[in-house]
């Protein structure tokens, strides 16, 4: 891998070079206190005490010309890395050499690819008459990896999330009713916060009523609070 390239590494094994483009990479989010995390799937949040994820901008070139081949391959290869290996799951973490923003950051989640702004699409034609794709330009946005290890749960003996030895400031406090009725439009920060006085314990809720993504919560559903 030479200076002028980006290359990306799952933690599935899959693996593509790209070439930068012109514009530079720039991260463009990740201040803040503790948040919710709006994981790159279609089930599931993570919450997490610390900095808002780090959020990354990386313009890209896929260039076939070198190899003379077509660039469906790389192509296909980056967005399955950003897909789960099945719905619920969290995406791959990837690896990304080739002097990026941020290098302390061990482990990313591709956020999306973004076609938008194309500017640079070169197609061919291979001696055999075969019409192929020799250049794309891209923008990749990567999101850090936050591990699910982060989560803050409460312990002790009344809740069956979490791993023993919190302190007492860190377990759930009881809450202000047992049972809540879901309405559509409702946020499970919101619930979490009139239940127990903070947003930080709609993970446990999730968990308590066997549910993975509160957007697909229908109406007027019973959630016990645990």
């Amino acid at each position: 891998m030479n200076s002028n390239q980006y290359k990306f590494t799952s933690d599935t094994g899959l693996t593509v070079v790209v070439l930068r483009d012109e514009g530079a990479p720039y991260i463009n989010g990740g201040i803040g206190g503790w948040t919710v995390v709006n994981r790159m799937r279609r089930t599931g949040l993570t919450q997490y005490t610390g900095p808002d994820p780090i959020r990354l901008v990386l313009p890209i070139l896929f260039d076939g010309f070198q190899s003379s081949t077509p660039q469906e391959v790389s192509i296909s290869t980056l967005e399955r890395m950003a897909r789960p290996a099945k719905p619920g799951d969290d995406p791959p973490g990837i690896t990304v050499a080739g002097g990026i923003p941020r290098k302390d950051i061990p482990k990313w989640v591709i956020e999306s690819i973004d076609y938008s702004n194309q500017q640079k699409v070169i197609w061919g034609t291979t001696p055999s008459g075969v019409t192929v794709r020799y250049r794309q330009d891209a923008v990749v946005n990567l999101l850090e990896q936050v591990n699910d290890d982060l989560v803050a749960l409460s312990s002790g003996p009344d809740t069956g999330f979490g791993a023993g030895g919190a302190s007492l400031a860190n377990r759930r406090p009881t809450p202000a009713a047992p049972f809540y009725e879901w309405r559509i439009g409702d946020k499970l920060t919101t619930v979490s916060g009139e239940m127990y006085g903070s947003p930080r314990w709609a993970r446990d809720i999730l968990k308590a009523n066997g549910l993975r993504d509160p957007n697909l919560i229908p109406d007027k559903t019973r959630l016990r609070m645990p």
